[in-house]
């Protein structure tokens, strides 16, 4: 009973024969063949290991160059909304402008009279809430229009 327990180089147990086999030479692996296989095999090996290393150093650099390019492209998304938010701003501007310029062409003669006219100079050192309130205007900050 002793001896099915016992576990060497040459026999290995075999649980659903309940019995012990000998281990043939293709399980001893690749020292078998002689050192010239041991050495072609280690080589290979180490071949395939570079190879893993290689790729995994260019999969790194493609990931660097493709996170540098996302945030290359997010800058660009930035600077497009600030352009976009910028344009729409001066499109807000100017068409307060138009509206206050038309509210004093309704005032009356005598209104006229005694208020200047805006002014290009005077219309770029305000702001579009300032020119809308302008010659009793609109005031957006409370929500009332015209």
């Amino acid at each position: 009973m002793s001896r099915e327990y016992e576990y060497d180089n040459n026999t290995d147990y075999n649980p659903m024969t309940d019995k012990f086999t000998r281990v043939g030479e293709t399980r001893q692996g690749p020292a078998q063949y002689g050192p010239e296989y041991a050495a072609a095999y280690m080589k290979k090996e180490e071949e395939h290991a570079a190879q893993v290393r290689a790729e995994k150093q260019d999969g790194d650099l493609n990931r660097e160059a493709k996170y540098a390019y996302d945030d290359y492209l997010k800058d660009q998304e930035r600077t497009q909304a600030r352009a976009d938010m910028l344009k729409k701003q001066e499109e807000a501007k100017a068409n307060a402008i138009d509206l206050a310029r038309e509210r004093y062409l309704e005032k009356s003669g005598l209104y006229r009279l005694f208020h200047k006219r805006l002014s290009d100079k005077k219309a770029a050192k305000m702001t579009t809430a300032e020119i809308n309130n302008l010659y009793g205007g609109i005031e957006e900050e409370k929500g009332m229009s015209r």
